[in-house]
């Protein structure tokens, strides 16, 4: 595998892929790291707790989440 040293520590890190344009500066972050564990996904929603996300929808459903400040105008509902 090729690799290539950060411009902004130097450290060698693989080259995996390479952008050949972009219409402005970029900054792209690429995380790794050991596995977390079972993760659990439904609808918008991510856990490594099924209870937790049962009390996710149950709060999404109950508006206990606060919307976003800029897109809180339509509330849509949980798929069944």
């Amino acid at each position: 595998m090729k690799r290539t040293a950060c411009q902004h520590c130097s450290q060698e890190i693989p080259l995996i892929g390479r952008f050949n344009a972009a219409d402005a500066d970029s900054i792209v972050m690429g995380l790794g790291g050991e596995p977390v564990g079972e993760r659990f996904i439904e609808w918008n929603f991510v856990s490594s707790s099924k209870e937790r996300l049962e009390q996710a929808k149950a709060d999404w459903r109950a508006g206990r989440m606060k919307l976003p400040d800029l897109d809180s105008g339509e509330f849509i509902p949980l798929p069944d």
